[in-house]
């Protein structure tokens, strides 16, 4: 079975509050997971945050995350790709 080379998910991050939700910082899990995200997203709008990795890691790790400090109460978010 042909796997491509490169895993990618685009995780759609909805903004239910009243106020702007800033994404402040991210940090994934390991050098070879790239993550780009919408930095600010307005009240009831949806914004996205993107991971991806090779496949030779996720059948290594088995798992690649990002972690996501906002603005929001809960001050922190896990967003993850894994495999079985």
């Amino acid at each position: 079975m042909n796997l491509p080379s490169k895993i990618r998910h685009d995780f759609k991050i909805v903004n239910m509050g009243s106020s702007e939700l800033v994404i402040e910082s991210v940090k994934s899990s390991c050098s070879c997971t790239s993550v780009t995200y919408d930095q600010l997203i307005s009240p009831l709008d949806t914004g996205l945050i993107t991971l991806e990795t090779t496949n030779e890691q996720l059948r290594n790790v088995k798992e690649v995350y990002a972690v996501l400090k906002t603005n929001a109460d809960f001050k922190l978010a896990k967003v993850s790709i894994k495999v079985n």
